[in-house]
């Protein structure tokens, strides 16, 4: 015999398991968004496997054509550029295949969640979004199982919740709790439907006693397990066995900056903090700051890094971003950290290799930031060489360059908070207002910042000004307020930027018969300095910090210079001198202050920011979650009322109703809204007849229309020839004029009230049990006798 197709309430129903589940990694990825491709493609999975069962295709060539599919979208998403006519692939199609597997091979080894979102991660977790799809889909429609669908989207829900971070597991598991208890109402409900195991006429009232007595217990499931699960024994204890041992988390970390501020203090000025025997002299750059946030309280800004590190390895090349620029100085460099107690590890930019370490280093590929590894405490005598290739502009370069900005680059290096004041962001378009290219636009801007003061020491804050606000009416800082808030107004105009942190490059000593100096970093030479980026050209070095040049930067129109090699001309603090402007071709100009050692500010970063969820203050459960209770409460309670009555009349007028199920419908809508209104409720010993009579005494109760409908149930019930088409549809339009005077003639206070009374819900709750228990029952009690005669 032919299976009957499966209702579309659990096509959809299964259909949401596997996505569901794939929430739950947001608790693996740095970014909320990483997990909608794999929900999508989850989805794509389901709809091309309802495809092809509807079209009858059996399973086997179902799971070929599934899987030829997912090939095809795979090879274009991440090797497109290597088909031929976009399906044919090539020996460069699976060689991309291989690094992918490879870089996952090591990336999976050492990488804790929150994690980005790689090519080399996406790839597989994609193929078990579509196998996982088609397996729901194959176990639950065209088994027909009980419980066994589940089991795909359950493996990849643990999966998250092993593996994912703290972060969000209420969230995540209700969610999938909810699509599990949608998938069991609709398989239940379906299942007794297409078997015939409902009483007759009253299929539509199972089904739906089904899904609302679902609907209660699974949000009192999950509303006792948000409230008593992290009241458990345990619950928030140590772990018994610790999955992620063999790896490597990145640490919980101060800022770069605020461990530059230490070492500027009286007592960490003069102390050294590393020596380094290098081939040319640079910034020594240790992070880039990508994310810009206020605190809680709004009161105080950070550059924060939002990302994770993963090992540089020892002589592995280190496969960033690297700019397009023909002009590039190979910068050789031997570090010997000698007091440092922080764990940010300098380099010149772009490190592209480190080698000889005497511990691992970790790197993140975005910013090119450089740490120690987890078991290594700081970097205090720390020994290592790095290779860079220190990329060298002109102005004209810089001015012809690509200014399109990606969807990649944008998203993280355009964000602003939407607080930003707007005297800030006027500032910004006023003082570039008449550059007409990228380049000219941040020359400006670095210029301007030039005519501010360099002072360690700067003024009491102006109440109710925002720190970026205070500091260009105040005109005063030093290198952390210079840099910050140049970045934020170069992203106010549009162009991608970032805050680096680092040294600047000390005091040379004599140069060896290879050309190479050691240099001597000390804590006053503690330096932040911002990037902007130029398309195909990468990151480029700005210095918007009076007293302050980067060697090997010409672009800049500013000479090399630090706190131990001041120009003699250089001018006075708070006096402007000639700067280019941005049409012309930058010189080199002096300082225009007095160099003296940065401080800290309230410039930040913490590493440990890359869940992808932004920081936004939350009350504590106890404030939040009873309000969420009753707002769900309030919302839910009328949502179903009104459903119910809606599909109450859908039924009642459809052809496929018979003329007797419609009148009883009809009869069922009725009596239920005088219950309602007038706690008039029919006795058990009374007929409908009887009923009708009875309530003539109620004014407000049509009597005459009333006893009309009570006679039509009672011919449908009893009448040997039932009742007709037109007579249902009378009963139908009956009901629904005396349920509708009914509501109406009570206060709308007294309504709201009645609708909401929680006696009233759980009442109806448990006459919704008793009549599921009691049809169970009978149910049984047919399948028995059926046995017995059968037997």
């Amino acid at each position: 015999m032919k299976q009957r197709r499966p209702s579309l309430l659990l096509e959809l129903a299964s259909g949401l398991l596997t996505p569901m589940a794939f929430v739950g990694f947001i608790r693996i990825f740095e970014q909320t968004s990483d997990v909608v491709p794999l929900m999508l493609v989850a989805v794509f999975s389901t709809v091309i496997a309802v495809g092809l069962r509807r079209m009858h295709v059996p399973l086997p060539l179902s799971a070929l054509a599934s899987a030829l599919v997912f090939s095809i979208f795979a090879m274009n998403r991440f090797a497109g550029e290597t088909l031929q006519l976009f399906v044919i692939p090539t020996g460069d199609t699976f060689e991309a295949g291989r690094q992918l597997w490879l870089e996952l091979n090591d990336g999976f080894k050492e990488l804790v969640a929150p994690v980005p979102a790689t090519e080399s991660f996406l790839l597989p977790s994609m193929a078990v979004a579509w196998v996982m799809a088609f397996l729901t889909d194959w176990g639950a429609l065209r088994l027909r199982l009980a419980f066994e669908p589940v089991l795909p989207a359950s493996l990849v829900f643990i999966f998250a919740s092993v593996l994912g971070t703290q972060q969000n597991r209420v969230f995540v598991s209700s969610i999938f709790v909810v699509a599990v208890l949608i998938w069991a109402v609709a398989q239940r409900s379906t299942n007794l439907s297409e078997n015939n195991l409902w009483l007759a006429g009253q299929r539509s009232r199972g089904a739906s006693a089904i899904a609302v007595g679902g609907a209660i217990v699974g949000v009192l499931a999950i509303i006792s397990g948000i409230i008593l699960g992290p009241a458990l024994p345990g619950a928030n204890g140590e772990p018994k066995v610790e999955i992620n041992e063999g790896a490597k988390p990145v640490r919980d970390v101060e800022s770069p900056i605020v461990d530059i501020a230490q070492q500027l203090g009286p007592e960490q000025r003069e102390n050294v903090v590393f020596t380094v025997r290098a081939n040319s002299e640079r910034y020594w750059r240790t992070a880039g700051l990508d994310t810009y946030k206020y605190d809680q309280n709004g009161n105080s800004a950070k550059w924060i890094i939002e990302g994770k590190f993963k090992s540089a390895g020892d002589g592995k090349t280190l496969s960033g971003e690297s700019s397009s620029t023909e002009t590039k100085d190979t910068v050789v460099q031997t570090f010997n950290l000698t007091s440092a107690t922080n764990i940010w590890v300098p380099a010149a930019y772009e490190p592209t290799k480190i080698t000889d370490q005497t511990a691992k280093i970790t790197w993140n590929e975005g910013s090119d930031s450089l740490t120690v590894s987890n078991d290594v405490p700081s970097t205090a005598n720390l020994s290592y060489t790095v290779e860079s290739n220190a990329p060298r502009f002109t102005p004209d370069q810089l001015r012809q360059a690509d200014e399109t900005v990606s969807d990649e680059i944008a998203a993280q290096y355009l964000a602003l908070p939407e607080n930003i004041p707007e005297r800030v962001i006027q500032e910004a378009r006023d003082v570039t207002g008449d550059a007409t290219n990228r380049y000219d636009k941040m020359i400006a801007l670095q210029n301007y910042f030039r005519t501010y003061d360099y002072n360690l020491e700067r003024p009491p804050p102006i109440p109710g000004l925002d720190p970026l606000e205070d500091f260009i009416v105040q005109r005063i800082g030093f290198c952390q307020q210079f840099a910050g808030t140049f970045a934020v107004m170069a992203r106010a105009l549009g162009h991608p930027a970032r805050v680096a942190t680092g040294y600047t490059w000390g005091t040379p000593g004599e140069a060896d018969a290879d050309g190479f100096r050691t240099y001597t970093v000390r804590g006053r030479q503690a330096h932040a300095w911002p990037e902007v980026y130029f398309g195909d050209l990468g990151w480029v070095i700005f210095e918007p910090t009076p007293g302050r040049g980067a060697p090997g930067s010409d672009h800049t129109g500013v000479e090399a210079v630090q706190d131990n090699s001041v120009p003699e001309n250089a001018v006075p603090p708070g006096t402007e001198s000639t700067l280019p402007s941005p049409a012309e071709s930058p010189a080199a100009t002096p300082p225009t202050t007095t160099p003296a050692s940065d401080s800290s500010s309230s410039v930040s970063s913490n590493s440990d920011s890359g869940s992808g969820i932004p920081d936004i203050p939350f009350p504590p459960v106890w404030v939040w979650l009873p309000l969420l209770t009753i707002a769900a409460y309030i919302g839910a309670i009328p949502l179903i009322r009104k459903l119910r009555r809606q599909r109450r009349l859908e039924v009642a007028t459809s052809a496929e109703t018979s003329p007797s199920k419609a009148v009883a419908i009809a009869w069922g809508e009725a009596t239920d809204a005088f219950a309602f209104s007038f706690n008039l409720n029919r006795r058990p010993s009374e007929t409908k007849t009887e009923f009708a009579r009875r309530s003539q005494s109620d004014q407000r109760i049509d009597s005459q229309q009333f006893a009309k409908l009570a006679d039509l149930a009672t011919a449908s019930q009893y009448h040997p020839n039932g009742v007709t088409r037109q007579e249902s549809a009378t009963a139908v339009e009956l009901s629904t004029k005396l349920a509708d005077n009914a509501y109406l003639s009570l206060p709308k206070t007294t309504y709201w009230a009645r609708v909401l009374n929680p006696a009233r819900v759980l009442a109806r709750f448990g006459q919704i049990l008793k009549s599921v228990t009691a049809d169970s029952k009978h149910i049984e009690q047919i399948s028995l006798t059926a046995a017995g005669r059968n037997s």
